[in-house]
């Protein structure tokens, strides 16, 4: 806060120069302006307050937008996730210079933040050709940082379901060792319901010579356990269903499997099942 009330007291120091020209600041821009800018705001409602040469400087993200067509080219993708609610609560005017200071109460992706801000204008013929944005912008951070840890988690999640219950099956379904040699880490190892241990290799080498002669399999995920390391466990009960002379039935077993994220990559390291169990229809 005090280094923002610094900021504006400066500003009003280098723009006393222009106290006895005409203004070319449109009436109401500070109204019309940050109503274009609420609520989720868009190229279309924006960048008609631009000149076509504009510069925008934005020191407290490091970036600096140069010419409306750039600023605004992707500006409806990158502002998909925010919503804007302003608070003008000082505005300074000398010449064609514009200050604005006070509050934004804003939401990404429906997590509420609030920080500080300074916009400092600069206008030719009605329209702003020169921007300096300042925010007080700690709380951004932590949501942003806190969406995207969540994101990362759900597209993680998915990607393990539809490996363990998708992919994974195929691949013994269809006897495609390609597809089981991405999904096995080199170091897996199985350990079956006898206790039997074997390794990739010799899953690799199992799958080609057991064609499956079982009608379906499912996959119920009971568990999916995400670790910082980039560990994951996803346990549950397999059902096969199969015939035999005396008729329909399921195996039903507990499998439990350990996987790992390598270079964006999901890979199993570990599996083991156990309490087999057999039920007739």
């Amino acid at each position: 806060m005090k280094s923002l009330s610094l900021l504006i007291l400066v500003c009003c120091g280098f723009i006393t120069w222009g106290q006895a020209k005409k203004s070319s600041i449109p009436a109401n821009f500070v109204r019309d302006y940050y109503q274009a800018y609420s609520n989720t705001p868009t190229a279309g409602r924006l960048s008609p307050f631009y000149a076509d040469s504009v510069t925008i400087d934005d020191p407290t993200y490091d970036w600096v937008g140069k010419t409306k067509e750039r600023i605004f080219r992707n500006f409806d993708q990158n502002n998909i996730n925010n919503h804007y609610t302003w608070r003008v609560d000082q505005q300074i005017v000398r010449g064609d210079t514009l200050v604005t200071e006070g509050l934004l109460a804003a939401r990404y992706a429906d997590a509420p933040y609030e920080m500080r801000f300074v916009n400092i204008f600069h206008f030719k013929d009605g329209k702003i050709i020169k921007q300096y944005d300042y925010y007080d912008n700690k709380d951004w951070y932590a949501v942003v940082d806190a969406h995207n840890k969540k994101r990362n988690r759900e597209t993680d999640e998915a990607t393990l379901r539809n490996l363990k219950q998708v992919q994974w099956p195929k691949a013994y379904r269809e006897q495609d060792t390609v597809l089981l040699d991405r999904i096995l880490a080199d170091e897996f190892q199985m350990i079956d319901s006898d206790g039997v241990p074997s390794t990739k290799k010799d899953q690799l080498a199992y799958i080609k010579t057991h064609k499956p002669t079982y009608l379906s399999f499912e996959f119920k995920i009971e568990r999916l356990d995400l670790f910082e390391n980039n560990t994951a466990v996803v346990s549950g009960t397999g059902t096969i269903r199969a015939k035999d002379k005396k008729g329909w039935y399921d195996v039903l077993y507990q499998s439990s499997n350990v996987l790992i994220k390598r270079n964006g990559e999901w890979r199993a390291i570990s599996s083991h099942t156990s309490g087999d169990k057999i039920v007739r229809k």
